[in-house]
């Protein structure tokens, strides 16, 4: 074999390999379900009533298990918890089963099994750090809100970009990972005030994070009809 019929049979078998990466990527399905789990969070994310009773809280066993999402100055930051730890195994359930019906149609499978593993073991993981003395390891502010289920969305997207070999959902993983500790960490409607617009506080960071995803996702998935 010279070497112009090997430059060629590479350049070919790069080329299938390109082809069918694109063939099996699916990953705006992800970013649309996680963007809807992190809308339909937002009416939870209210503060205390003024003059009002405490944060309503959990008894143990669940006490602690309940409140691993944090969201202290929540007015349910039980309820907050249990919505994220129900919510998140769904989006990742729904993500395995979309990849393998479109795996099943297209007869490409994606490998979005270490994206998944992933996403649970944090979810897992900030459950434990809930039942331990880790919890106060953590920076008070960035529990406080409530929101470091988000912080599991976006390691998960890295994780998901690097089994999909995607530079553009690294670069969006790497912005939503920027964006998730703003929220995390500061009260995004001190912004809106500053310019005379009211928003609904302190819901405003988590209807920001899943507005994002929802664009995110519906870019993602434009490009994904086109090269389709």
């Amino acid at each position: 074999m010279d070497r112009p019929e090997a430059a060629e049979m590479l350049y070919t078998a790069e080329h299938a390999g390109r082809t069918a990466r694109e063939a099996r990527r699916a990953f705006w399905f992800p970013l649309v379900v996680f963007g809807v789990i992190t809308l339909l969070s937002t009416p939870l994310y209210r503060l205390p009533p003024p003059h009002g009773s405490s944060p309503r809280l959990i008894s143990q066993p669940l006490g602690a298990v309940s409140l691993f999402a944090g969201g202290w100055f929540l007015r349910d930051p039980a309820l907050v918890s249990l919505f994220w730890v129900l919510a998140l195994p769904f989006g990742y359930a729904a993500t395995v089963v979309y990849y393998r019906d479109r795996a099943r149609r297209r007869g490409i499978a994606a490998p979005v099994g270490s994206y998944v593993a992933v996403g649970i073991a944090l979810l897992a993981f900030l459950v434990v750090t809930s039942l331990t003395t880790l919890r106060s390891a953590l920076p008070g502010d960035l529990v406080v809100r409530g929101l470091t289920p988000l912080l599991t969305i976006a390691l998960g997207l890295f994780v998901l970009a690097w089994a999909e070999r995607s530079g553009p959902l690294v670069g969006f993983a790497a912005g939503f990972m920027a964006l998730a500790l703003l929220l995390a960490l500061y009260n995004v409607e001190n912004v809106f005030y500053r310019i005379g617009v009211g928003v609904p506080a302190p819901a405003i960071n988590a209807i920001i994070a899943g507005a994002v995803l929802l664009l995110g996702g519906a870019v993602f998935w434009v490009g994904d009809r086109q090269a389709g």
